[in-house]
């Protein structure tokens, strides 16, 4: 990618791998605890976040996203930057 890459990392309760999908959200609208289906759906709307910076970024050539910015979420967001590499490296 000529504009490098990021990795998002967030730690929060229910969050993995596959807090991408929403599946977690559908199996936790199952369950009896509605906390769980709360903190599914924020986690959703994180990735949505961080995704839609991403194509803002890339696409729309936005220059201040989620992704040049220190989180403000009460979760611990990570984002790592990656320099754009030659096509020789």
């Amino acid at each position: 990618m000529p504009g490098g890459s990021y990795r998002v990392c967030v730690k929060t309760a229910g969050f993995t791998h596959r807090s991408f999908i929403d599946v977690a959200v559908f199996k936790a609208s199952d369950d009896a605890d509605a906390r769980a289906l709360s903190q599914q759906v924020r986690n959703l709307q994180i990735v949505r976040g961080y995704t839609r910076a991403f194509f803002d970024k890339h696409l729309k050539g936005t220059r201040n996203t989620l992704l040049d910015q220190e989180s403000t979420l009460d979760v611990k967001v990570k984002v790592d930057r990656f320099p754009a590499h030659s096509r020789g490296e």
